[in-house]
Protein backbone atom coordinates (compact mmCIF):
# COMPACT_ATOMS: atom_id res chain seq x y z
CA UNK A 1 0.00 0.00 0.00
CA UNK A 2 1.16 3.55 -0.63
CA UNK A 3 2.86 5.35 2.25
CA UNK A 4 2.74 2.17 4.29
CA UNK A 5 -0.96 2.57 5.11
CA UNK A 6 -3.43 -0.14 4.15
CA UNK A 7 -7.15 -0.30 4.78
CA UNK A 8 -8.51 -3.60 6.02
CA UNK A 9 -12.23 -3.65 5.39
CA UNK A 10 -14.31 -4.24 8.55
CA UNK A 11 -16.92 -6.79 9.67
CA UNK A 12 -18.89 -8.94 7.27
CA UNK A 13 -21.07 -11.97 6.88
CA UNK A 14 -19.62 -15.30 5.98
CA UNK A 15 -21.31 -17.64 3.56
CA UNK A 16 -20.98 -21.40 3.40
CA UNK A 17 -19.14 -21.76 6.67
CA UNK A 18 -17.74 -25.31 6.93
CA UNK A 19 -17.91 -27.40 10.05
CA UNK A 20 -15.56 -25.90 12.60
CA UNK A 21 -14.08 -27.36 15.72
CA UNK A 22 -12.67 -25.53 18.73
CA UNK A 23 -9.18 -26.24 17.46
CA UNK A 24 -9.75 -24.58 14.10
CA UNK A 25 -12.09 -21.76 15.08
CA UNK A 26 -10.71 -18.22 14.82
CA UNK A 27 -12.17 -14.74 14.60
CA UNK A 28 -10.46 -14.19 11.27
CA UNK A 29 -12.15 -17.27 9.82
CA UNK A 30 -15.55 -15.96 10.95
CA UNK A 31 -15.46 -12.48 9.48
CA UNK A 32 -14.67 -11.95 5.81
CA UNK A 33 -13.87 -8.48 4.47
CA UNK A 34 -16.92 -7.63 2.38
CA UNK A 35 -18.33 -4.13 3.07
CA UNK A 36 -21.64 -4.80 1.28
CA UNK A 37 -22.37 -7.84 3.39
CA UNK A 38 -21.17 -5.93 6.43
CA UNK A 39 -23.77 -3.26 5.83
CA UNK A 40 -26.42 -5.94 5.44
CA UNK A 41 -25.33 -7.42 8.73
CA UNK A 42 -25.83 -4.06 10.46
CA UNK A 43 -29.27 -3.51 8.93
CA UNK A 44 -30.48 -6.95 9.97
CA UNK A 45 -29.53 -6.66 13.63
CA UNK A 46 -33.09 -5.81 14.57
CA UNK A 47 -34.49 -8.94 12.93
CA UNK A 48 -35.43 -11.73 15.28
CA UNK A 49 -35.27 -14.59 12.76
CA UNK A 50 -31.77 -15.68 13.71
CA UNK A 51 -30.42 -18.39 15.93
CA UNK A 52 -27.73 -16.86 18.13
CA UNK A 53 -24.92 -19.20 19.09
CA UNK A 54 -22.10 -18.43 21.46
CA UNK A 55 -18.62 -19.26 20.30
CA UNK A 56 -16.01 -19.21 23.00
CA UNK A 57 -12.35 -19.48 22.18
CA UNK A 58 -9.38 -18.73 24.39
CA UNK A 59 -11.69 -17.28 27.01
CA UNK A 60 -13.19 -14.69 24.62
CA UNK A 61 -16.80 -14.80 23.42
CA UNK A 62 -17.82 -14.03 19.87
CA UNK A 63 -21.47 -13.63 18.99
CA UNK A 64 -22.86 -14.68 15.65
CA UNK A 65 -26.21 -15.56 14.19
CA UNK A 66 -27.35 -18.29 11.82
CA UNK A 67 -30.42 -17.50 9.75
CA UNK A 68 -33.29 -19.84 10.33
CA UNK A 69 -35.28 -18.85 13.40
CA UNK A 70 -35.14 -20.04 16.97
CA UNK A 71 -34.35 -18.69 20.39
CA UNK A 72 -31.03 -17.54 21.82
CA UNK A 73 -28.89 -20.37 23.10
CA UNK A 74 -25.72 -20.40 25.13
CA UNK A 75 -23.09 -23.01 24.55
CA UNK A 76 -20.13 -24.12 26.57
CA UNK A 77 -16.49 -23.54 25.68
CA UNK A 78 -16.55 -26.79 23.72
CA UNK A 79 -19.25 -25.59 21.32
CA UNK A 80 -18.61 -25.35 17.61
CA UNK A 81 -20.49 -24.52 14.44
CA UNK A 82 -22.09 -27.32 12.48
CA UNK A 83 -24.26 -25.30 10.10
CA UNK A 84 -23.18 -24.07 6.69
CA UNK A 85 -25.69 -21.20 6.87
CA UNK A 86 -24.46 -17.60 6.50
CA UNK A 87 -23.22 -16.04 9.74
CA UNK A 88 -23.98 -12.44 10.70
CA UNK A 89 -22.68 -10.40 13.60
CA UNK A 90 -25.20 -9.85 16.36
CA UNK A 91 -24.71 -7.33 19.17
CA UNK A 92 -27.14 -9.06 21.48
CA UNK A 93 -27.85 -7.87 24.99
CA UNK A 94 -25.68 -9.69 27.48
CA UNK A 95 -23.16 -10.84 24.88
CA UNK A 96 -19.48 -10.14 25.08
CA UNK A 97 -17.94 -8.38 22.13
CA UNK A 98 -14.58 -7.15 21.00
CA UNK A 99 -13.30 -3.91 19.57
CA UNK A 100 -12.35 -5.86 16.46
CA UNK A 101 -16.04 -6.42 15.83
CA UNK A 102 -16.95 -2.76 16.27
CA UNK A 103 -14.04 -0.88 14.73
CA UNK A 104 -13.12 0.12 11.24
CA UNK A 105 -9.62 -1.23 10.72
CA UNK A 106 -6.58 0.19 8.99
CA UNK A 107 -2.90 -0.71 9.10
CA UNK A 108 0.49 0.98 8.94
CA UNK A 109 3.90 -0.51 8.28
CA UNK A 110 6.24 2.49 8.53
CA UNK A 111 6.47 6.11 9.68
CA UNK A 112 4.91 7.47 6.49
CA UNK A 113 1.87 5.28 7.04
CA UNK A 114 1.53 6.50 10.62
CA UNK A 115 1.72 10.12 9.51
CA UNK A 116 -0.97 9.42 6.93
CA UNK A 117 -3.21 8.00 9.65
CA UNK A 118 -2.51 11.08 11.77
CA UNK A 119 -3.37 13.43 8.93
CA UNK A 120 -6.58 11.56 8.23
CA UNK A 121 -7.95 11.58 11.78
CA UNK A 122 -6.03 14.07 13.89
CA UNK A 123 -5.83 17.15 11.68
CA UNK A 124 -8.77 17.05 9.27
CA UNK A 125 -11.32 19.81 10.10
CA UNK A 126 -14.07 17.79 8.39
CA UNK A 127 -13.46 14.67 10.47
CA UNK A 128 -14.41 16.14 13.83
CA UNK A 129 -12.46 15.82 17.06
CA UNK A 130 -10.71 12.51 17.56
CA UNK A 131 -9.04 11.07 20.63
CA UNK A 132 -6.52 8.24 20.69
CA UNK A 133 -5.27 5.34 22.79
CA UNK A 134 -2.16 3.23 22.22
CA UNK A 135 -1.77 -0.50 22.96
CA UNK A 136 1.59 -2.24 22.77
CA UNK A 137 -0.21 -5.40 21.63
CA UNK A 138 -2.73 -5.38 18.82
CA UNK A 139 -4.83 -8.13 20.43
CA UNK A 140 -5.51 -6.08 23.56
CA UNK A 141 -9.07 -4.83 23.67
CA UNK A 142 -10.68 -1.66 25.00
CA UNK A 143 -11.24 -2.75 28.59
CA UNK A 144 -11.02 -0.73 31.78
CA UNK A 145 -8.81 -1.72 34.68
CA UNK A 146 -11.95 -2.42 36.72
CA UNK A 147 -13.19 -4.86 34.07
CA UNK A 148 -9.90 -6.73 34.02
CA UNK A 149 -9.57 -6.87 37.80
CA UNK A 150 -13.10 -8.09 38.49
CA UNK A 151 -12.89 -10.77 35.79
CA UNK A 152 -10.14 -12.50 37.79
CA UNK A 153 -12.20 -13.18 40.92
CA UNK A 154 -15.51 -14.51 42.21
CA UNK A 155 -17.54 -11.50 43.33
CA UNK A 156 -19.71 -13.47 45.74
CA UNK A 157 -22.96 -12.20 44.28
CA UNK A 158 -22.19 -8.51 44.81
CA UNK A 159 -22.79 -6.04 42.00
CA UNK A 160 -20.01 -4.23 40.18
CA UNK A 161 -21.40 -0.89 41.37
CA UNK A 162 -21.19 -2.02 45.01
CA UNK A 163 -17.63 -3.19 44.57
CA UNK A 164 -16.59 -0.01 42.77
CA UNK A 165 -18.06 2.11 45.55
CA UNK A 166 -16.24 0.09 48.18
CA UNK A 167 -12.96 0.37 46.31
CA UNK A 168 -13.23 4.16 45.98
CA UNK A 169 -14.07 4.47 49.67
CA UNK A 170 -11.14 2.29 50.69
CA UNK A 171 -8.74 4.28 48.54
CA UNK A 172 -10.04 7.65 49.75
CA UNK A 173 -9.75 6.65 53.42
CA UNK A 174 -6.10 5.68 53.13
CA UNK A 175 -4.72 7.96 50.43
CA UNK A 176 -3.96 10.76 52.88
CA UNK A 177 -1.01 8.71 54.13
CA UNK A 178 0.68 9.30 50.78
CA UNK A 179 -0.75 12.67 49.66
CA UNK A 180 -0.09 16.20 50.84
CA UNK A 181 -3.16 17.50 49.03
CA UNK A 182 -5.94 14.91 48.81
CA UNK A 183 -9.22 15.61 46.98
CA UNK A 184 -12.31 16.50 48.98
CA UNK A 185 -14.35 13.53 50.18
CA UNK A 186 -17.15 14.17 47.67
CA UNK A 187 -14.91 14.97 44.67
CA UNK A 188 -15.72 11.60 43.11
CA UNK A 189 -14.39 12.26 39.61
CA UNK A 190 -11.11 13.56 41.02
CA UNK A 191 -10.81 10.46 43.23
CA UNK A 192 -11.37 8.21 40.22
CA UNK A 193 -8.79 10.16 38.20
CA UNK A 194 -6.29 9.96 41.06
CA UNK A 195 -6.82 6.22 41.39
CA UNK A 196 -6.38 5.74 37.65
CA UNK A 197 -3.27 7.90 37.71
CA UNK A 198 -1.61 5.67 40.28
CA UNK A 199 -2.66 2.33 38.83
CA UNK A 200 -5.77 1.40 40.82
CA UNK A 201 -8.55 -0.34 38.85
CA UNK A 202 -11.30 2.08 37.83
CA UNK A 203 -14.01 2.28 35.18
CA UNK A 204 -12.02 5.05 33.44
CA UNK A 205 -10.16 4.45 30.19
CA UNK A 206 -7.22 6.73 29.34
CA UNK A 207 -7.29 8.50 25.98
CA UNK A 208 -5.35 11.48 24.65
CA UNK A 209 -6.01 14.28 22.22
CA UNK A 210 -2.51 13.69 20.81
CA UNK A 211 -2.02 10.95 18.25
CA UNK A 212 1.72 10.95 18.88
CA UNK A 213 1.31 10.45 22.63
CA UNK A 214 -0.86 7.42 21.89
CA UNK A 215 1.68 6.23 19.31
CA UNK A 216 4.44 6.45 21.90
CA UNK A 217 2.50 4.25 24.31
CA UNK A 218 1.84 1.76 21.52
CA UNK A 219 5.47 1.55 20.42
CA UNK A 220 7.31 1.89 23.74
CA UNK A 221 6.96 -1.72 24.87
CA UNK A 222 6.03 -3.43 21.61
CA UNK A 223 8.18 -6.18 20.20
CA UNK A 224 9.51 -5.37 16.71
CA UNK A 225 7.72 -7.40 14.05
CA UNK A 226 4.85 -8.05 16.50
CA UNK A 227 1.78 -5.84 15.89
CA UNK A 228 0.67 -3.07 18.21
CA UNK A 229 -2.27 -0.71 17.72
CA UNK A 230 -3.57 2.83 18.06
CA UNK A 231 -7.30 3.25 18.60
CA UNK A 232 -9.15 6.40 17.53
CA UNK A 233 -12.63 7.49 18.59
CA UNK A 234 -14.70 10.35 17.20
CA UNK A 235 -15.41 12.52 20.25
CA UNK A 236 -18.03 14.58 18.41
CA UNK A 237 -19.95 11.40 17.60
CA UNK A 238 -19.98 10.33 21.27
CA UNK A 239 -21.26 13.78 22.21
CA UNK A 240 -24.10 13.59 19.69
CA UNK A 241 -25.17 10.16 20.92
CA UNK A 242 -24.87 11.19 24.57
CA UNK A 243 -27.23 14.12 23.92
CA UNK A 244 -29.73 11.74 22.34
CA UNK A 245 -29.55 9.37 25.32
CA UNK A 246 -29.61 11.79 28.30
CA UNK A 247 -31.62 14.58 26.70
CA UNK A 248 -30.88 18.24 26.00
CA UNK A 249 -31.09 19.41 29.61
CA UNK A 250 -28.61 16.98 31.14
CA UNK A 251 -26.32 17.24 28.15
CA UNK A 252 -26.14 21.00 28.48
CA UNK A 253 -25.30 20.67 32.19
CA UNK A 254 -21.95 18.98 31.50
CA UNK A 255 -21.17 20.48 28.09
CA UNK A 256 -22.43 24.06 28.36
CA UNK A 257 -23.48 24.50 31.96
CA UNK A 258 -21.80 24.96 35.31
CA UNK A 259 -21.03 21.30 36.09
CA UNK A 260 -18.73 20.30 33.26
CA UNK A 261 -16.53 18.29 35.61
CA UNK A 262 -19.51 16.53 37.27
CA UNK A 263 -18.91 17.76 40.80
CA UNK A 264 -22.58 17.93 41.82
CA UNK A 265 -23.95 14.82 43.51
CA UNK A 266 -27.12 14.76 41.40
CA UNK A 267 -25.19 15.13 38.17
CA UNK A 268 -22.81 12.38 39.21
CA UNK A 269 -25.67 9.97 39.90
CA UNK A 270 -27.30 10.82 36.58
CA UNK A 271 -24.21 9.99 34.53
CA UNK A 272 -22.42 7.37 36.66
CA UNK A 273 -25.31 5.49 38.27
CA UNK A 274 -28.40 5.81 36.07
CA UNK A 275 -27.94 2.36 34.56
CA UNK A 276 -27.99 3.71 30.99
CA UNK A 277 -25.48 2.21 28.58
CA UNK A 278 -23.40 5.06 27.19
CA UNK A 279 -19.85 6.36 27.04
CA UNK A 280 -18.84 9.93 27.78
CA UNK A 281 -15.66 11.99 28.17
CA UNK A 282 -14.76 13.43 31.55
CA UNK A 283 -11.87 15.09 33.35
CA UNK A 284 -11.67 16.36 36.93
CA UNK A 285 -11.60 20.10 37.54
CA UNK A 286 -8.06 19.86 38.92
CA UNK A 287 -5.85 18.30 36.26
CA UNK A 288 -2.84 16.44 37.59
CA UNK A 289 0.54 16.90 35.98
CA UNK A 290 0.43 13.81 33.78
CA UNK A 291 -3.04 14.58 32.43
CA UNK A 292 -1.86 18.04 31.42
CA UNK A 293 1.39 16.92 29.83
CA UNK A 294 -0.13 13.93 28.02
CA UNK A 295 -3.16 15.95 26.81
CA UNK A 296 -5.22 13.27 28.50
CA UNK A 297 -8.96 12.72 28.62
CA UNK A 298 -10.91 9.92 30.31
CA UNK A 299 -13.74 7.94 28.78
CA UNK A 300 -16.11 6.22 31.15
CA UNK A 301 -19.08 3.86 30.71
CA UNK A 302 -22.38 4.92 32.22
CA UNK A 303 -23.40 1.34 33.09
CA UNK A 304 -20.49 -0.08 35.08
CA UNK A 305 -21.92 -3.60 35.17
CA UNK A 306 -21.54 -3.74 31.38
CA UNK A 307 -18.23 -3.69 29.59
CA UNK A 308 -16.84 -0.52 28.06
CA UNK A 309 -17.47 -1.93 24.59
CA UNK A 310 -21.06 -2.90 25.41
CA UNK A 311 -21.69 0.67 26.53
CA UNK A 312 -20.07 2.05 23.40
CA UNK A 313 -21.94 -0.31 21.07
CA UNK A 314 -25.26 0.57 22.70
CA UNK A 315 -24.78 4.22 21.76
CA UNK A 316 -24.71 3.36 18.06
CA UNK A 317 -27.09 0.44 18.34
CA UNK A 318 -29.92 2.56 19.66
CA UNK A 319 -29.51 5.41 17.19
CA UNK A 320 -32.62 6.19 15.17
CA UNK A 321 -30.75 7.16 12.01
CA UNK A 322 -27.80 5.95 10.00
CA UNK A 323 -25.81 8.97 11.18
CA UNK A 324 -25.92 7.51 14.69
CA UNK A 325 -24.32 4.24 13.68
CA UNK A 326 -21.00 3.38 15.29
CA UNK A 327 -19.60 2.55 11.86
CA UNK A 328 -16.56 4.72 11.17
CA UNK A 329 -16.58 6.39 14.61
CA UNK A 330 -14.18 3.84 16.14
CA UNK A 331 -11.01 3.09 14.21
CA UNK A 332 -8.20 0.67 14.97
CA UNK A 333 -4.84 1.14 13.26
CA UNK A 334 -2.80 -2.05 13.52
CA UNK A 335 0.91 -1.29 13.32
CA UNK A 336 3.33 -3.91 12.03
CA UNK A 337 6.95 -2.70 11.88
CA UNK A 338 10.17 -4.34 10.86
CA UNK A 339 13.07 -3.91 13.29
CA UNK A 340 14.54 -1.16 11.10
CA UNK A 341 11.22 0.69 10.85
CA UNK A 342 10.65 0.32 14.58
CA UNK A 343 14.00 1.95 15.31
CA UNK A 344 13.23 4.70 12.82
CA UNK A 345 9.89 5.44 14.49
CA UNK A 346 11.41 5.54 17.97
CA UNK A 347 14.14 7.90 16.77
CA UNK A 348 11.55 10.23 15.32
CA UNK A 349 9.48 10.21 18.51
CA UNK A 350 12.57 10.98 20.57
CA UNK A 351 13.35 13.95 18.31
CA UNK A 352 9.77 15.15 18.96
CA UNK A 353 10.56 14.90 22.72
CA UNK A 354 7.99 12.14 23.01
CA UNK A 355 9.67 10.10 25.75
CA UNK A 356 8.96 8.79 29.23
CA UNK A 357 11.10 11.61 30.58
CA UNK A 358 8.74 14.25 29.21
CA UNK A 359 5.46 12.35 29.62
CA UNK A 360 6.19 11.11 33.17
CA UNK A 361 8.25 13.84 34.90
CA UNK A 362 10.43 12.52 37.67
CA UNK A 363 13.17 9.99 38.22
CA UNK A 364 10.96 6.98 37.46
CA UNK A 365 10.01 8.38 34.06
CA UNK A 366 13.61 9.25 33.28
CA UNK A 367 14.82 5.79 34.29
CA UNK A 368 12.14 4.06 32.17
CA UNK A 369 13.09 6.23 29.20
CA UNK A 370 16.55 4.67 29.12
CA UNK A 371 15.13 1.47 27.67
CA UNK A 372 14.73 3.34 24.37
CA UNK A 373 18.17 4.95 24.48
CA UNK A 374 19.49 2.12 22.32
CA UNK A 375 17.51 3.51 19.40
CA UNK A 376 20.34 6.06 19.19
CA UNK A 377 23.40 4.02 20.22
CA UNK A 378 25.83 6.74 19.11
CA UNK A 379 24.63 8.89 22.04
CA UNK A 380 25.80 6.30 24.60
CA UNK A 381 29.37 7.43 25.29
CA UNK A 382 31.16 6.03 28.31
CA UNK A 383 32.62 8.21 31.04
CA UNK A 384 36.46 8.01 30.90
CA UNK A 385 36.60 8.17 34.72
CA UNK A 386 35.17 4.63 34.81
CA UNK A 387 37.91 2.47 33.26
CA UNK A 388 36.11 -0.80 33.98
CA UNK A 389 34.09 -0.15 30.82
CA UNK A 390 36.40 -0.39 27.81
Amino acid sequence: MSAGLGTARPLAAIAKQPRLSPGTLSRRSLFAADPEKRQAGYSERANHDSLNTWLIRAGRKITHGMKGGGRTKCASAQSYVTSSAPIRLQLTKGCSMTGEELAHKTSATNWAGLVKFHDRYATSPTKGRWIFRGHSRADWDLRSGLERAIARFDMGGRTVAELEGGLVRQFARRAHHYLADAPKRDSWVEWLALMQHHGAPTRLLDFTYSFYVALFFALEDMEPEEPCAVWALDLDWTGEQLKRIVGDNWFSVIYDGDDRNIENRTTFKEFFASGRKMVFAINPYRLNQRLSIQQGIFLTPGEVSGSFLENLAAMGHGASSASGSLEGSLVKCEIQLSKADYQDCIQRLIRMNMTRTSLFPGLDGFARSQSLAFANPHTLVRDPLYPIWP
